[in-house]
């Protein structure tokens, strides 16, 4: 199975040079200073679990996808309207695309019977871009549980967090992804297929960046130190110090970031 990496950065690089580890045939697309470094080194894991080396390919080229049996898509939600008509292009007839970004899918709708289904989620798909470029057939879902950062080019620091739960948006457990999951285990990472995947998009605030999806809703706004209402809002979502260290006191996932860290997490 041949999977390329888009969007190889902190998550990217981790699960790619993962994947390489088990054996997997793996091509990571990045660029600057970061896939300069993966091209020439490797990719170098710093992980409480034990440190590795990986050398899977490494390229600028977009068109590497093309090749990839799977492309787990790393990329930021905000990158992918103006990719995904390319990327449409180039997948694989076949080929399985997992969209490794936390939080409703902009996909979502598709996995849902008339008449919600084919709605677009314009939050996250402006104008039906993704959704018009990408066929369905590609889709895999993804929830990533993992935290890792970038401390120089083709250096990756795991933090914690190894599993990657994958699911096809009909809730079907089908064969690729018990093929996706045993490869992503074969590398050391966690990769558990569930059904009806959606349910865990029910509650955004679960997991990453959870800390600042809980504070934009929340009823105890005013309580939040450094000011109250809507002004305390945007210091939360600007990362202040006094609203980060009071959400850190609450919500497990921003007790290992900061503001200003580089964490990153793939929401």
């Amino acid at each position: 199975m041949k999977f390329a990496v888009l969007g190889a950065g902190a998550i990217g690089a981790y699960a790619g040079a993962a994947l390489a580890r088990g054996g997997a045939e793996v091509t990571l697309i990045a660029r600057g200073a970061h896939l300069a470094a993966m091209a020439s080194r490797g990719v170098r894991v710093l992980s409480p679990r034990g440190d590795f080396t990986a050398h899977p390919r490494a390229t600028g080229d977009l068109a590497a996808v093309s090749a990839a049996d799977v492309v787990f898509v790393a990329l930021k939600a905000y990158s992918l309207p103006e990719i995904a008509p390319r990327l449409g292009q180039l997948l694989a007839p076949g080929a399985a695309t997992i969209w490794a970004q936390n939080g409703i899918p902009w996909w979502y709708f598709q996995s849902l019977p008339e008449p919600v289904g084919g709605a677009v989620l314009e939050s996250v798909d402006p104008g039906g871009v993704i959704s018009g470029s990408i066929g369905p057939e590609h889709n895999v879902g993804c929830v990533a549980y993992c935290s890792t950062e970038i401390i120089e080019p083709g250096v990756i620091r795991h933090i914690e967090g190894t599993r990657f739960t994958l699911g096809e948006p009909g809730g079907s457990t089908s064969e690729r992804c018990k093929l996706i999951s045993a490869a992503f285990a074969a590398g050391g990472l966690k990769a558990p297929v569930e059904a009806r995947l959606g349910r865990r998009w029910g509650s955004l605030a679960r997991w990453p960046r959870c800390a600042t999806c809980c504070g934009q809703s929340s009823p105890n706004a005013r309580r939040w130190p450094g000011g109250s209402g809507s002004a305390s809002r945007s210091r939360l979502t600007g990362g202040s110090r006094p609203a980060w260290r009071w959400a850190r006191t609450r919500h497990r996932c921003c007790r290992t970031s900061r503001p200003g860290s580089g964490l990153s997490w793939t929401a």
